[in-house]
């Protein structure tokens, strides 16, 4: 039985996959989503979101803030967080108001960052029981 879903959100690399690959061994069903894709339909499915960014380019807040809107208008109240592995200082800023529940910037390893989604997994977990109780 797993821990939790968690959709995993960015662009294609090696460190994303090694992320989701940790995930899977940890027992976090993960699937993973191009950062341009817009499936947030099927965002309700999944107890986390995590986005991941390995650099800051052009254009790429915007693309996030439009990709967390769309999430959060399907999905409010799951636990959303930012994977920031190299962030710029002026727009790491600009990321803790578009509404995550969870910014990570620098991304020390990938069990560190399994261990933040873990941990977001629990409290979603435990909020949910609460709410049937």
């Amino acid at each position: 039985m797993p821990l939790g879903r968690a959709m995993l959100i960015g662009r294609p690399c090696l460190i994303l996959e090694c992320l989701r690959e940790a995930m899977s061994v940890r027992g976090i069903e993960t699937n993973a989503s191009p950062l341009e894709e817009r499936n947030s339909d099927c965002a309700p499915g999944y107890d986390v979101l995590v986005i991941f960014l390995m650099r800051f380019e052009p254009g790429v807040l915007s693309l996030v803030k439009d990709r967390v809107s769309a999430l959060r208008s399907y999905a409010p109240r799951i636990p959303t967080a930012a994977l920031i592995e190299d962030p710029d200082a002026m727009e790491a800023a600009a990321f803790r108001e578009i509404g995550f529940s969870t910014v990570v910037l620098g991304l020390p390893s990938v069990p560190f960052a399994v261990d933040v989604i873990n941990l977001l997994l629990l409290s979603s977990r435990q909020v949910r029981e609460f709410e049937r109780a």
